[in-house]
């Protein structure tokens, strides 16, 4: 019988740090000067009243996340005074009615910086949470199969408030061999999460408070595959608005009898099929058989994926490597739209800044320690690469326009 490991492995460490890459990332901080301080205020989203009483702690993420500062917040204001120039990085963790809400403050050169929080009061009723699976994957790994998936909360409570208790559960069959991952991202930030059983076999939950909007939980785990089947069954925990599937291993195919699935269009080389409006308590039910471990290559449209009257999942790839698509699809536009059209200097500075957007929050990340070393210098040469070559054909741009107005004067 294989033995369970929970453990996290150093390759999903790293897996981790490109997760945090996935939103957007700002410019190299200047350098150091002096003494800061940071004023802000406080808001309560729900109520809008704006003299909340809430704790602020700040912390340095290059002492190791120690907490410099402790604030008590009586009036819904607060200053921070006294912060160092020398780290560039702070993290700002106010806690309210017992749940905490992030900022990241970076120091730009200024004396005074702002900061403002909005907290909110909190509901346990699942009204108006909507829960859909927008990425599910799966893909041989020698004698084992491994399944991953992305969760994506929707909290539309109005007003809004942060959803508490235990009550979002998810499936992690009996027979897994590793439970490779389950977190929850904040500030880009991936925070791990303990499995904490129900009294249902095979349904666990965690313990996560889910503020107003979309808040995202990953899980990846380990099943056996030396014999290259696997029967995948879950009675679902949840209504489930949609199940998106991609499929990149040609000899991976995939059956069901329970649900119906729709192929979808495709995605940097992934095969992707949909499955909508999973209600709770109805059946999952999916045959894996197969595949080679091999992805296919984005430009190749053949697939061997079986899909049956009523099929459903075949998922593969890593998570890192569909998240790290997420990645480029953010920051596609800036080498692909036309350029040399007039009225493209509004374009030039959006790339610009976008650009400049990302290298300081990759900075951010490196400050916190999520983004390891290698991969940090890696990604930042090249989002300058990508800078320099857009700032290269503004001024090209520009000077071709200089040129037209001058022939046009003389004619």
């Amino acid at each position: 019988m294989p033995v369970k490991k929970d453990h996290k492995s150093p390759r999903h460490r790293i897996a981790l740090g490109v997760v945090a890459l996935m939103l957007v990332l700002p410019a190299p901080a200047p350098s150091p000067v002096h003494a800061f301080e940071v004023h802000g205020k406080v808001t309560n989203g729900t109520t809008g009243a704006s003299n909340v009483k809430a704790k602020l702690d700040v912390v340095n993420p290059r002492a190791g996340m120690d907490v410099l500062q402790v604030v008590d917040i009586t009036d819904g204001e607060f200053t921070v005074e006294n912060l160092s120039d020398t780290s560039h990085v702070y993290v700002f963790r106010l806690i309210y009615q017992g749940i905490s809400y992030s900022e990241i403050i970076r120091y730009q050169g200024n004396e005074h910086l702002h900061a403002d929080f909005v907290v909110y009061d909190t509901t346990s009723s699942w009204e108006n949470v909507k829960i859909s699976i927008p990425h599910a994957m799966v893909r041989r790994m020698d004698d084992q199969l491994r399944i991953e998936k992305i969760f994506e909360l929707s909290n539309t409570s109005h007003p809004p408030k942060t959803l508490v208790g235990d009550e979002f559960s998810m499936y992690i069959p009996g027979d897994r061999t590793s439970l490779n991952a389950l977190y929850v991202t904040e500030l880009g930030i991936p925070i791990n999460q303990k499995s904490l059983p129900t009294k249902t076999k095979d349904i666990y939950h965690i313990h996560y408070p889910f503020k107003p909007g979309v808040s995202r939980v990953a899980l990846s785990f380990d099943v056996p595959y030396a014999d290259g089947t696997y029967d995948y069954r879950e009675v679902l925990p949840h209504d489930v608005e949609e199940l998106t599937i991609l499929v990149n291993d040609p000899e991976m195919s995939i059956t069901s009898e329970t649900v119906n699935l729709e192929k979808d269009t495709d995605v940097h080389g992934f095969t992707s099929f949909r499955v909508a409006s999973l209600e709770k308590s109805s059946v999952l039910s999916i045959r894996f058989s197969g595949g080679s471990g091999e992805v296919q290559p984005a430009s190749s449209t053949s697939s061997r994926v079986i899909v049956q009257s009523k099929a459903s999942e075949g998922f593969t790839v890593p998570l890192i490597i569909v998240l790290t698509l997420i990645l480029l699809s953010v920051t596609a536009f800036t080498g692909k739209r036309p350029i040399g059209a007039k009225g493209n200097e509004g374009l030039f500075k959006t790339q610009s800044n976008l650009l400049y957007n990302q290298i300081a929050k990759l900075d951010d990340l490196h400050a916190t320690g999520t983004v390891p070393d290698k991969l940090y210098h890696a990604k930042r040469a090249e989002l300058k690469n990508k800078l320099a070559q857009i700032l290269y054909q503004s001024k090209s741009h520009a000077g071709k326009r200089s040129g037209k107005a001058k022939k046009s004067k003389r004619g």
